[in-house]
């Protein structure tokens, strides 16, 4: 699941320039997750990795090894967290404050 969430990041991205994540960046990356994944389980992925990283972070995982070894390190994390109730639950006021 983590290379293909990654693959689609990192193709879905690049024309973009707004700070935010795009409409089709954040379908697409729920879309290649939730293949693998459940939906609340992609919702509260993508929904952290927005929180964490702009788009700019985003587009910087491309030419910055650093930035995308963040990326990759905030994926494996927040799967094994997204995996608890409380979690989601946070995730969910985050989603809502924002």
């Amino acid at each position: 699941m983590k290379k293909t969430l990654l693959l689609i990041l990192m193709l879905n991205y690049s024309f973009v320039q707004a700070s935010d994540w795009p409409a089709q960046l954040v379908q697409k990356t729920y879309d290649g997750c939730n293949k693998k994944g459940g939906a609340s389980q992609c919702e509260c992925l993508v929904t952290r990795l927005q929180h964490k990283f702009t788009f700019e972070d985003m587009k910087l995982t491309r030419t910055n090894p650093l930035a995308f070894e963040a990326l990759k390190q905030a994926i494996e994390a927040y799967n094994v967290k997204c995996l608890d109730s409380e979690f989601k639950k946070e995730t969910q006021r985050l989603k809502k404050q924002k």
